[in-house]
């Protein structure tokens, strides 16, 4: 780790600002959503620094910081704007879903405005962006699916992590010497920041640029990373819970949102869902008022710089987001709503006891039909908002899918199943005598090109997987000897 340079001084933290704002009333299941539970890095201290540029007097300096104390830090990339006659005061800058992330106009131009006025600002590129180890962390759109649910199931969510990313950012402008403390974005970067207003009463002041709903409706589009586990929206009660000063500016036309408090100032500018330049300009005067920031003598395009933290030597070496020591949350308990299982189909071939084939291909198909068995396999159609909305409801997204398991088991009187590799935690509770193929066992056997993300269920990977395997009547990569015995176990069956 390189610790030289300017960044190793002024490292004394103010953990507050002179103008604390009021804690907010969090309910219990919101307070569970954002809990990160990883010990904080400590300080602001950088993993690694790169060359720092000077542009009107400002210093720009790519960075990483350690998002936790782990003997192998989880990396963030960051940028650190500070201006020659820097103020006591700092502003983080959280990124949207656009291209660039902290280097997408979206961001950086606010940020770039705000420094020219005094302010100590950070750029913080959010898990699996640009930057921060690509999809090994990625917590965003379909790619990211794996590791919500892992989350998830670990007890806390995606959100949480993008938070605590954050403030880490906020460590870094405490060490810098910043004392009054704001932060912005646009939009999934506004709900962010409206999360990071709720959980760290180091932040005085809000701007929140193109907001989408919050918290997240169970059938809302964009992006399900902001889904908080059993907080689904609409729910008033959490705009309720922000009651530091804010700037909320929506790009669209509409009532104010319900249960935005006095502390709140929405304006509406109309245009695109971006942080558009009226609403740079809003948030400018906003924070100069609130945070006592000064105008400078003109505003002017913000240059293009290229500081990407990347670098052999700087990046820590991470495996992946699920290398994460993250607590055990105990075994998997399902609640099954029999009457709304996921939406299923199936496909029946051949003559003999009936079967039910999970996660088959078309070999492990013709093998159990060539050992006398009809086999039905059941297909669970992509359905990424479902997800979300198991998420939502703070269930487990494989309670729905193993609904549809019993379902199917019932409907077609099967005698028995055949289960290929995370299957088998949905084979095992469906009281039938089961195989598995290919057994998945361990967290680091999963291919997420072949494994759903539902198999993230809480323990699995601290046994519950291996349990399951080890209940099967056989296992293992013989798919000849793995169909005879489950017809053998057909013949047994009552």
């Amino acid at each position: 780790m390189l610790l030289a340079g300017p960044l190793t001084l002024s490292l004394l933290l103010s953990c507050s600002a002179d103008r604390p704002a009021p804690a907010p009333t969090l309910s219990p299941a919101l307070q569970r959503a954002l809990a990160w539970p990883l010990p904080p890095a400590q300080g602001g201290l950088p993993l690694w620094q790169g060359e720092a540029v000077r542009v009107e007097g400002i210093e720009a300096r790519p960075l990483l910081l350690a998002l936790d104390s782990a003997a192998r830090p989880s990396p963030i990339a960051m940028i650190l704007l500070e201006p020659e006659r820097a103020l006591d005061v700092g502003v983080l800058v959280a990124h949207g879903h656009f291209e660039g992330g902290k280097n997408d106009p979206n961001a950086w131009e606010v940020a770039w405005g705000l420094a020219r006025r005094g302010a100590r600002v950070v750029l913080v590129d959010s898990p699996g962006v640009e930057e921060w180890a690509a999809e090994a962390y990625d917590v965003h759109l379909e790619r990211g699916a794996h590791n919500r649910v892992f989350l998830a199931a670990a007890g806390t969510s995606a959100m949480a992590l993008q938070v605590a990313a954050l403030r880490r950012g906020l460590d870094l402008l405490q060490a810098r010497g910043a004392r009054e403390l704001g932060a912005t974005g646009a939009s999934g970067g506004a709900v962010a920041t409206f999360y990071l207003g709720l959980v760290d009463d180091r932040v005085g002041a809000l701007a929140l640029a193109s907001p989408p709903p919050i918290p997240r409706e169970p059938e809302a589009g964009g992006c399900p990373c902001d889904q908080l586990p059993a907080v689904p929206g609409p729910d008033p009660s959490v705009l309720a819970a922000l009651t530091r000063p804010t700037l909320w500016m929506s790009e669209q036309a509409g009532p104010r949102p319900e249960g935005l408090g006095r502390a709140v100032e929405r304006k509406v500018l109309e245009g695109a869902h971006a942080y558009t330049p009226p609403m740079q300009a809003q948030a400018w005067a906003f924070f100069d008022r609130e945070l006592g920031l000064r105008r400078p003598s003109a505003e002017g395009e913000a240059p293009r710089l290229d500081l990407h933290s990347a670098g052999p030597e700087g990046t820590p070496d991470v495996a992946s987001l699920r290398a994460l020591a993250l607590p055990d949350p105990g075994p998997w308990s399902p609640q099954v709503d029999a009457d709304r299982p996921f939406p299923y189909e199936l496909s029946c071939s051949g003559e003999g006891p009936t079967v039910l084939a999970l996660g088959a291909s078309a070999p492990d198909l013709d093998a159990l039909q060539d050992a006398g068995l009809s086999p039905c396999a059941l297909v669970i159609p992509e359905d990424p908002r479902a997800l979300a909305r198991a998420i939502g409801a703070g269930r487990p997204p494989a309670d729905a899918v193993l609904g549809a398991v019993r379902a199917a088991t019932e409907r077609r009187q099967v005698r028995g199943l055949f289960a290929r590799r995370g299957w088998a935690l949905l084979a095992a509770r469906a009281d039938r005598p089961y195989v598995v193929a290919d057994p998945l066992t361990q967290l680091g056997q999963l291919d997420t090109q072949l494994d759903p993300p539902w198999v993230h269920v809480p323990g699995a990977w601290t046994g519950g997987a291996q349990a399951a395997v080890a209940g099967a009547r056989s296992h293992g990569q013989d798919l000849q000897a793995l169909a005879r015995e489950l017809r053998l176990a057909t013949v047994e069956a009552p």
